[in-house]
């Protein structure tokens, strides 16, 4: 989520700065392709560093973390969902700013409250045990999704959604 966010924002200061996207666009190719292609090296930018965070923090909390119930499957295909919503997901974060001056919007307004409410800080079952309702009105944001996901691939599902 903060990669995509720096992503649109790198994306919106090349538009208003040297515009580097603009030689891209006059490729004998549809246009649609080339926001394709940033959203694709988003997503293995992304991807490279986030990589490196479930060995380190195995190595960091050694018995505490247990990866008895690890499922590769479940891991990689959340993994990589995560990563290709996220990079669409900046490109859209990207249309709804007019300029750099706006980038702060995207943050406060878009970012901080589906970061908030992701439950990337806690699991679902604890919100919907502290106020049910605002757990199922949470299951709009899409995040919950991906944390849940990678939660119950990394734990196992027992307490997942």
């Amino acid at each position: 989520l903060y990669e995509s966010f720096g992503a649109a924002t790198t994306f919106v200061s090349d538009l208003e700065g040297n515009q580097t996207i603009s030689f891209p666009l006059t490729l004998p190719m549809p246009s649609w392709l080339i926001f394709v292609q940033r959203s694709i090296s988003y997503v293995f930018k992304a991807s490279t560093i986030s990589f490196i965070i479930l060995p380190v923090s195995k190595l960091l909390l050694f018995d505490s973390l247990s990866l008895a119930q690890f499922s590769y499957i479940k891991f990689v295909s959340i993994f990589f969902a995560i990563h290709i919503f996220s990079s669409f997901f900046s490109l859209l974060m990207v249309s709804v700013v007019a300029s750099m001056s706006q980038i702060m919007k995207v943050w406060n307004q878009i970012i901080f409250p589906l970061w908030f409410f992701g439950c990337s800080q806690y699991p679902w079952s604890t919100l919907e045990q502290l106020s049910p309702k605002l757990a199922y009105a949470c299951l709009a944001n899409p995040f919950i999704y991906g944390m849940e996901g990678m939660r119950a691939a990394v734990l196992g599902q027992e307490g997942s959604l």
